[in-house]
C-alpha cells in the first residue's frame, strides 16, 4: 500500500512535510493486525525532510528505493493520496484508493479545487486518523468498483494504443512530408 500525499506550498513558499497523524501508534498496530506494510512517497522536495521513528520501520517505510512513483503504484495493492492528481494515474489501474484529508477545510479556504472534485473521487474521504485506520482493515477489490467508474469517465477516449497511434501518426507525417516534397 502507498502513501502518496500532494506536494504542499503556500504563497510560493514550500511547507515542511509532517506526516498527518497524531498517532503513529495507533495507524502502526492497524498495519499490523491487517498485516499491510505502508510505503510513504514523499514529493521529491520533501524526501529529506521526514524519517520513520525506528519502532514502525517494519509497517510504515519511507521510500528510498530506486523505484519511481509509477513503478511503486503498479506494485503497490491500493493508494492512499489527499489531493494530488496522482490519482488519475492510478485509476487506470483500477485498484482501490482513499483520499486521506483531515486538513480538508484548511486546504479549500488556503488554496482550493478548480472543480468540485471532491464529489467525484473514486474512494471515500477519510477526515481521521480513525476513519484511515478502519479503511485498512475493509481495502478490497470491492472498493475499487469506484476507480473503475471514474477510469471510464475520464480515460474513456484511451483505448491503450496510445504507442500504435504515435508510431502511426509519424509514418503518416512522413508520407505526408515525402509527397509534397516530390518523393
Amino acid at each position: 500500500m502507498v502513501y502518496a500525499p500532494t506536494f504542499r506550498e503556500i504563497n510560493r513558499k514550500r511547507e515542511r512535510f509532517t506526516l498527518p497523524f497524531k498517532n503513529i501508534a495507533a495507524l502502526y498496530a492497524s498495519l499490523e493486525q491487517n498485516n499491510l506494510i505502508l510505503i510513504v512517497q514523499l514529493h521529491p522536495y520533501n524526501q529529506k525532510q521526514w524519517q520513520v521513528p525506528q519502532e514502525y520501520r517494519k509497517r510504515l517505510q519511507l521510500n528510498r528505493s530506486h523505484m519511481t512513483t509509477s513503478e511503486l503504484l503498479v506494485a503497490s495493492d491500493a493508494l492512499i493520496t489527499d489531493y494530488s492528481s496522482i490519482l488519475f494515474d492510478y485509476s487506470l489501474l483500477a485498484k482501490p484508493m482513499a483520499f486521506f484529508m483531515p486538513d480538508i477545510e484548511r486546504y479549500q479556504s488556503e488554496r482550493g479545487f478548480y472543480d468540485d472534485i471532491l464529489e467525484k473521487l473514486p474512494g471515500e474521504i477519510l477526515q481521521t486518523e480513525a476513519a484511515l485506520c478502519e479503511w485498512l482493515s475493509k481495502c478490497d477489490v470491492e472498493v475499487a468498483s469506484h476507480v473503475v467508474s471514474f477510469k471510464e469517465k475520464w480515460f474513456a477516449e484511451t483505448p491503450g494504443k496510445a504507442s500504435v497511434n504515435t508510431i502511426d501518426y509519424l509514418l503518416r507525417q512522413k508520407t505526408e512530408d515525402n509527397l509534397l516534397k516530390g518523393e
